[in-house]
């Protein structure tokens, strides 16, 4: 872990150790909450400051029995997403606060706007969770009041994907309980339980309803889990988005544009060195040079093409974990500038992508620090061999970005440069 994170992490656990590890009414951590919500970022981020994987609330549940309840969570969201008065009743929650949408209105697929409304680009992942948490050293075998382990209560909720990747418990827990080898329970319900395919995977892909998917991915993601989005990714997604033998999203967002911009950090890393395909502008240049020969109406947002550590690094969420398998893993360029529309009088929405120069690094975009998060991410890349001295199309520093700004972390990372 870089220096600053850490640092960052150790003194607000020294600050605030009460805080972190708080119990309220029912005996429940800030831990246990971010667990059932399936945000794998708020764990990490929570487990980092020092909160503890061990203590139990009311009910004797670990944080881990917590994963299971991400579907109760997500229902409660979506309730209070509503108009105040559904069913006869007032729906109320300070800590879940209500979203403005278009829920007094028709639905999207009725009118002429063609993506639903979110109020964050995330999708949760509670199998990435559960991961993070056996990291951390959580107990498989731990029982609650009930006797109940934290894969009795995937099964109960039915939450698939913790069954999944608690499958492996399974065996030691029968011994537990001092079943027999044979004995068929425990191993049927898991196969009735667990999810072994995609919905997609029944679907012909030539059919017209998967190539719907596949062409507006991005607008359909939110109906997606991580499982779909993978069986996508290896039946015909468009992955970079320059593969000429699979059908290109209408909205230019590439499977590796969505994941990153998403969060969706194990699927950007079975994609392994395709991360690094918007790396070179050159390389960039050239690719949509061969677009144009073919589609003189070529001319997708430049903004899709840039490399997906800037990509990364623009998202409102935190999303170190995606900058950690980029860097760390995928091996992507930190140096890497993007391709930008010339600058000039009037909106450039609709300049030609032929004529983008070279812009700036992911720096740039950090520099901004438009997001909290953005200054463990800014200290990260420099950690990592990012120049401070790199230009963007203004010929400017990412220094010069910083010292634009008034907020905390640009006066922050400006003082330790």
């Amino acid at each position: 872990m870089p220096g600053g994170a850490r640092d960052a992490k150790t003194s607000a656990a020294l600050a605030y150790p009460k805080m972190i590890n708080q119990q309220y009414e029912y005996g429940r951590t800030p831990l246990h909450g971010a667990c059932s919500s399936g945000r794998p970022e708020s764990v990490r981020l929570l487990l980092l400051a020092g909160a503890r994987i061990t203590i139990l609330d009311k009910n004797k549940r670990t944080p881990l029995h917590a994963c299971a309840e991400v579907g109760d969570e997500q229902r409660l969201w979506e309730l209070l997403s509503r108009p105040e008065v559904t069913r006869g009743h007032i729906i109320q929650d300070r800590f879940r606060p209500v979203f403005g949408g278009r829920s007094a209105y028709r639905a999207w697929h009725a009118e002429g706007i063609y993506s639903p409304e979110t109020k964050f680009q995330e999708l949760t992942n509670i199998g990435l969770v559960v991961k993070i948490l056996l990291s951390a050293g959580s107990d498989v075998m731990a029982v609650d009041s009930h006797d109940q382990s934290p894969l009795d209560l995937a099964l109960l909720y039915d939450c698939q994907e913790m069954i999944e990747a608690l499958e492996f418990s399974a065996l030691p827990l029968m011994k537990k309980w001092l079943l027999e080898p044979d004995d068929p329970r425990l191993p049927t319900l898991l196969a009735l339980k667990k999810l072994n395919s995609s919905p997609l995977s029944d679907i012909e892909s030539e059919d017209l309803l998967c190539q719907e998917v596949y062409d507006n991915l991005s607008t359909y993601l939110h109906f997606l889990n991580f499982e779909e989005i993978m069986w996508i990714a290896q039946n015909g997604g468009n992955i970079t988005g320059f593969d000429e033998s699979k059908p290109v999203p209408s909205s230019g967002e590439s499977l590796l544009y969505i994941a990153a911009s998403t969060g969706l950090t194990q699927l950007v890393e079975t994609f392994g060195t395709l991360a690094r395909t918007n790396d070179d502008t050159e390389t960039v240049r050239g690719r949509i040079n061969e677009q144009l020969a073919v589609n003189p109406d070529y001319n997708p947002q430049v903004e899709k093409l840039a490399p997906k550590l800037h990509v990364a690094c623009a998202r409102e969420l935190p999303n170190m974990d995606m900058i950690h398998v980029l860097i760390d893993k995928c091996g992507v360029d930190v140096n890497a500038h993007a391709l930008v529309h010339q600058s000039g009088p009037g909106p450039q929405r609709w300049a030609n992508i032929a004529d983008s120069i070279e812009g700036g690094t992911a720096l740039h975009v950090l520099a901004k620090s438009r997001y909290w998060w953005q200054l463990e991410a800014l200290k990260y890349l420099l950690d990592n061999g990012a120049k401070v001295d790199a230009l963007n199309e203004n010929g400017e520093t990412p220094l010069h970005i910083a010292c634009t700004g008034t907020n905390f972390p640009a006066m922050n990372w400006e003082n330790d440069v």
